[in-house]
């Protein structure tokens, strides 16, 4: 598919804020990256922001580094609740967005959007942390999210345990979390709030993005070829006619 949206510019009315800088418009291709609540814990997120400061970019590649490493429950991994979330987007792609590239990883996901008019990206991905997280709740029972010990960090850069040793203790998912209820006043336990997003520059942009989103699952040791990893475009792409009107 040949990139064929907008360029966005600078338009202050198009600028939303919550925690990070949203750029909210129609006809644009948007990179949407969001993760389980408890992928990140607490202690590794404040010492991206003391490590990195204001400089987003190197913060958002830090924590996908981190991410890639396999911590928390990693529930998407199970394949129930992967293809619940892929469903999820189908749902009303053609409609009220198209869907360009996808990957569901075991602890986030990663999408790049054509953005349609009406619809913003809050709102969009509001409504699908909300059904998904509904539903993973109905799946699990319960939501293990808190973590009870983060790796230690080695000269500014976090240390991981080699695949051998994730093996040795499970694998994916597998690092020590405690269950914990449901708390009410949690507007998503199972989904962190931000949505990390951007907006595609040029055509270049465009391609690089795909194959970022499609070399995840290789790149994070998950499978020798990115066309095996079965939650993503690479696989199963969308029609780009499927529900469109």
């Amino acid at each position: 598919m040949s990139f064929s949206g907008q360029i966005p510019f600078e338009n202050p009315d198009k600028w939303q804020r919550r925690y990070l800088p949203h750029y909210d418009a129609a006809g644009i291709y948007q990179v949407l990256t969001y993760r389980l609540r408890d992928s990140l814990p607490r202690e590794v997120v404040a010492r991206l922001r003391e490590t990195h400061g204001d400089n987003d970019q190197a913060r958002r590649k830090a924590a996908e580094t981190y991410l890639d490493a396999g911590y928390g429950s990693c529930v998407l991994r199970k394949p129930e609740v992967a293809k619940m979330v892929v469903d999820c987007w189908r749902h009303f792609h053609g409609q009220r967005y198209r869907v360009i590239a996808y990957v569901v990883m075991p602890n986030h996901v990663h999408l790049l959007i054509l953005t349609f008019e009406g619809w913003s990206i809050e709102s969009l991905v509001h409504s699908w942390k909300t059904w998904t997280g509904r539903r993973i709740l109905e799946i699990e029972g319960h939501w293990p999210r808190r973590s009870l010990g983060a790796p230690p960090s080695v000269v500014g850069r976090f240390a991981f345990p080699p695949r051998s040793e994730q093996a040795h203790h499970g694998g994916w998912g597998s690092q020590v979390f405690s269950p914990f209820e449901i708390d009410d006043h949690e507007d998503n336990p199972v989904w962190q709030r931000e949505v990390w997003d951007r907006f595609i520059r040029d055509e270049k942009h465009y391609h690089a993005a795909i194959a970022y989103i499609h070399d995840n699952p290789k790149k994070a040791g998950l499978v020798e070829n990115a066309e095996d990893w079965p939650w993503s475009s690479k696989s199963h792409p969308f029609p780009r006619e499927e529900r469109e009107t």
